[in-house]
């Protein structure tokens, strides 16, 4: 081999290396992405989500869903504010992630209407999974008025920004927990606890359920920490159920499921108190049945 075709092929695989070397750097760059932008106005779910706006083939991605598609544990989902019709989900496959909303021209929530015209928000992520909304308002609201639904069933929702609901709503929890601000709900708040293991609850609801009622199913020991106001409270546990504040109901209390119901502070019971044959209910404050 002459020393002018040696001088060739090694130019033309230090061309190939160089290549491969960029292409390598530009898939380094994308595996590495750390915030995936959400716009309902100008995004789509083909973009890489990359972008807050459309740029040399990337831009940002157009739902919440299509954001989770290929978010990495640690990564930040930054949506615009603005409407979304889809629900405010974070399901099974969902990794650890940090939500941000950012206003856009004037608007300063991201309201998520569901798809199916009633607006939920279900917190099912993996159980070592955490979902934190960082910062901005997220509304969970309807076309027309209806019944929105919080659902609780695995890993830890942080809400340190403001997770808000338009119509009464339904909650449901069986596993999972809820820490940072309280949601903020409109109407009457109807929850149901179905622990699948013993724990505490309540840091998901507000202090008043509005006249709503709240059901604990025959499920684990279950502890509420704060004090309640409730229209009705129906105890169907076989297990302990403690309420470590005052506990005032507007309606009827029963105790049926035969476990323990235990209140740390007052009672006071607008309608009637029941005790099934089985079990017991303590109050250790002032106690007061109208």
């Amino acid at each position: 081999m002459t020393t002018q075709r040696l001088l060739q092929l090694l130019s033309r695989t230090a061309l190939v290396v160089a290549f491969l070397l960029a292409l390598t750097g530009v898939q380094g760059a994308v595996a590495q992405q750390t915030i995936i932008y959400v716009s309902s106005t100008s995004g789509a779910d083909a973009f890489d989500g990359a972008t807050a706006n459309i740029a040399g083939g990337s831009g940002p991605k157009a739902t919440l869903a299509g954001a989770l598609a290929v978010a990495a544990a640690g990564n930040t989902i930054s949506i615009e504010a603005g409407t979304y019709t889809e629900n405010f989900d974070f399901l099974a496959a969902a990794p650890s992630v940090s939500v941000t909303v950012t206003a856009s021209g004037g608007v300063t929530a991201a309201t998520f209407t569901g798809a199916a015209g009633n607006g939920s928000s279900t917190m099912a992520p993996g159980a070592d999974d955490t979902i934190t909304l960082s910062s901005g308002s997220v509304v969970v609201s309807a076309p027309i008025a209806g019944t929105s639904a919080f659902t609780l069933t695995n890993g830890s929702f942080v809400n340190n920004g403001s997770l808000s609901f338009a119509h009464p709503t339904t909650l449901g929890v069986t596993a999972g927990s809820m820490s940072g601000n309280t949601a903020v709900y409109t109407g009457a708040v109807t929850a149901t606890y179905n622990l699948a293991a013993a724990g505490s609850a309540g840091s998901e609801l507000p202090a008043s359920l509005g006249g709503g009622s709240l059901t604990i199913a025959d499920s684990e020991a279950t502890t509420f920490g704060s004090a309640l106001t409730a229209g009705s409270v129906t105890n169907n546990n076989t297990e302990d159920v403690t309420f470590s504040g005052a506990l005032t109901v507007s309606g009827n209390v029963a105790n049926a499921g035969g476990g323990s119901l235990t209140i740390s502070g007052d009672l006071a019971v607008g309608g009637d108190l029941t005790q099934a044959v089985s079990g017991s209910l303590t109050a250790s404050g002032t106690t007061v049945v109208r």
